[in-house]
């Protein structure tokens, strides 16, 4: 009698084992690694003869080289913003306001205006072609407002960034970390792979940071 009490007795919490496998370790530090990358990355706007195969080669190839270099493309993203607020001081000194932003910076340098010439030929015309055309009056001030002071609104709704994937990375990166920290407190093992995810995660929020104002993934026009 008391041995079928024994076993029907409720089992309480258990804690989870300690031991992990190395396809355990490889497979969490692998996809935090990829989404937090491949998240951060904003490309120029393709060419109109790019397909979307072109793009996801291009996109793959760079998130490979930022995963073997992770301070490539936080130093990428670093010169990019330092170059847009260069811009953005001088555009201020020119026009005497504020309207041109890191926004607009940003978003034409990576090719979000395009000029069409009268027998179509068409190219891109990044801040430093827009700042010539203004500083020799190629273009009236009122013809700049029009065709590239946009509001706000307007590159938000360039924005073609995968919202999803996004919060998959950041719900990805938010676990691993949390789960790392869980077992430093209890004093077990970390291995050298997931300190260096950590550090991966960490230029990923410096770069989500500092591209903030960067529309991701635009569509040709």
């Amino acid at each position: 009698m008391s041995t079928n009490n024994t076993s029907k007795a409720l089992q309480g919490w258990t804690s989870s084992p300690d031991g992990r496998g190395t396809l355990d370790i490889l497979w969490a530090c692998l996809a935090t690694i990829f989404l937090s990358t491949w998240s951060a990355i904003c490309l120029n706007v393709p060419d109109t003869s790019d397909t979307m195969w072109t793009h996801l080669k291009r996109k793959t190839w760079i998130t490979f080289i930022s995963v073997l270099g992770p301070e490539y493309l936080l130093g990428f993203a670093l010169g990019e913003w330092q170059s847009a607020r260069a811009s953005v001081a001088r555009f201020k000194q020119l026009r005497q306001d504020d309207k041109w932003t890191l926004k607009h910076v940003f978003f034409a340098d990576m090719g979000g205006f395009v000029l069409r010439t009268s027998d179509g030929v068409s190219f891109f015309l990044d801040t430093k072609h827009i700042l010539w055309l203004l500083e020799h009056q190629a273009i009236s001030t009122a013809q700049f407002e029009k065709s590239f002071l946009l509001v706000s609104k307007t590159i938000d709704d360039r924005n073609k960034s995968d919202s999803f994937i996004r919060v998959i990375a950041v719900g990805q990166a938010l676990w691993f970390c949390v789960n790392i920290i869980a077992r430093g407190v209890q004093g077990l093992a970390v291995t050298t792979l997931e300190i260096s995810t950590i550090g991966i995660i960490a230029d990923s929020i410096l770069v989500y940071h500092i591209w903030k104002d960067k529309p991701a993934d635009v569509e040709s026009t």
